[in-house]
Parts: C-alpha cells; sequence; structure tokens
C-alpha cells in the first residue's frame, strides 16, 4: 500500500508539474540542467487556489513541492545513467533550494483570550490552556499519560512524544530526542483546578462507550478512547483558529504551540 501511494504522488508529480515545464520538443538524452532549473522555478512559481475565510484565494505552492519534482528528476535519471541510456544526470547538477524557516508570531494576551474562548467547553479545552502555558510540541501533547501528571507533587512530566510511523502504518510513542527535552514542570493553580474535572469527563466519555478507562492510558484521547492522530489534531487546530477568527499561527516556546 505504502509503494502504491509513494507510485501514485510520483506520477502526479510527473504530469502536474514536471511535464508541462520541460521542453518537449527535447529527446531526454538533451535535457540539460538549465531545463531543470527552469521547470524547478516555474513550479516555484505556481499558486494553488484555498479557501481563507470563506474566500477563495491564490497563494504559492510550498518550495518543497518545487524541490519535489526536482528530487523525482534526479532519481528517474539516475535509473538512466545506471542502465547506460545516459552519460550522466544532469538533474543532479541543479543546486538545492535553501529551506525557508518559517517565522515565529507569537499570540499577544488579546489572541490567546480569543483562542481560549473559542475552545471553552470543548473536550480538549486542558490541552489548549497546557500549550499556552508550557509551550509543549504537538507530539508532546497528544502523547501525554495520566501517569505523567502527579498532581500531589503539583507536577507534570514530557517523557515522549506522539509520532505518526514513517511508513504510515499506525502510531508510535517516542522517547524524547534529547535530555532536555525530557523534563519536569510545575502544576498552576489553574492546572490543579482543571485536570480532575477534565478527567472525569474523559471516564463518562469511557464508561458511555463500555470500555475499561485505561489508567496509564492518553490524557487527551479521540472520541474513540485511542490516541489523537497528529494530522487529525492539526486539523482541529486550524478550525479552532478560525472560529477565534485568526490565520493559523506559531507561538513562541514561552506560551505555545510550535508547529
Amino acid at each position: 500500500m505504502v509503494g502504491d501511494q509513494r507510485r501514485e504522488r510520483g506520477e502526479q508529480m510527473i504530469r502536474l508539474y514536471i511535464v508541462p515545464h520541460l521542453p518537449k520538443k527535447l529527446r531526454v538524452n538533451q535535457l540539460r540542467s538549465k531545463h531543470f532549473e527552469i521547470m524547478r522555478n516555474a513550479v516555484l512559481s505556481m499558486t494553488r487556489k484555498k479557501r481563507i475565510h470563506g474566500t477563495l484565494v491564490d497563494v504559492p505552492l510550498a518550495p518543497r513541492t518545487a524541490q519535489l519534482a526536482l528530487t523525482v528528476c534526479v532519481m528517474a535519471f539516475d535509473v538512466a545513467v545506471e542502465r547506460y541510456h545516459l552519460p550522466r544526470n544532469e538533474a543532479k547538477l541543479v543546486k538545492t533550494l535553501k529551506p525557508i524557516k518559517s517565522r515565529i508570531v507569537p499570540l499577544d494576551e488579546d489572541q490567546m483570550g480569543k483562542l481560549l474562548d473559542a475552545i471553552e467547553g470543548h473536550r480538549l479545552e486542558l490541552l489548549y490552556h497546557f500549550v499556552l502555558t508550557y509551550g509543549f510540541r504537538k507530539g508532546e501533547l497528544l502523547g501525554l499519560r495520566w501517569s505523567d501528571i502527579d498532581r500531589k507533587n503539583r507536577t507534570i512530566t514530557i517523557s515522549g512524544s506522539l509520532q505518526e510511523h514513517k511508513q504510515g502504518v499506525g502510531l508510535i510513542r517516542t522517547k524524547p530526542k534529547t535530555e532536555s527535552s525530557e523534563r519536569t514542570l510545575p502544576l498552576t493553580d489553574d492546572m490543579i483546578d482543571m485536570i480532575p474535572r477534565h478527567q472525569e469527563a474523559i471516564m463518562r466519555e469511557y464508561e458511555a462507550r463500555k470500555q475499561t478507562f485505561p489508567v496509564n492510558g492518553p490524557v487527551f484521547p479521540s472520541e474513540q478512547g485511542t490516541w489523537i492522530w497528529p494530522r487529525n489534531f492539526t486539523t482541529h487546530y486550524k478550525a479552532v483558529l478560525r472560529r477565534a477568527g485568526r490565520q493559523r499561527r506559531h507561538v513562541s516556546t514561552t506560551c505555545g504551540i510550535r508547529w
């Protein structure tokens, strides 16, 4: 299945981005690095339709799409070189695009208030309080277990991160990458008040589904009681921002969201 998905993505890349922007009158052995660079730059200037606040607007394609188009060419021409159809891989001579780092824009107090108003009463309200208070990463939040919360000593510990498996076959909870990532932080008074209410609500959900509440399960489970897929939460996060009247933003490490 994974192989089929990769092949479909490759075919889509060839059909939409590569073939339309390479010279049609030239044979494969006549293509030079300048042709691949022109193709890459043409893809870089393309746009796509996106609905923002109910209006369809043209937004640029991500630079990664242009780089992927070039990568597909490199891989295809590598095969041709290996089979002695071509003397060298001209696509490899094109310089790689430098990655563009997204700018982190912190939310001010008013914006954070609107975000919390938009999520008030939702089953994941506590999650947003965590992220705005501590600046946890998405995987750290979704990977939180009840054993990570120590109400007696008023602490919360980041002991792992929930990630989608590279092969796309499920979720894995990994150890923190560095010692600094595994950390214990004090719980605020507001958190001490909110955690029991959140836990009771989650326990009622398990009871309604006639499931046993996992004492060391996820603090923020899906509506089916399983771990939440990161991509699904990203979709939810965007919806919350729309309700709050904001476009998707990053929040500084002192108060929030970093994804």
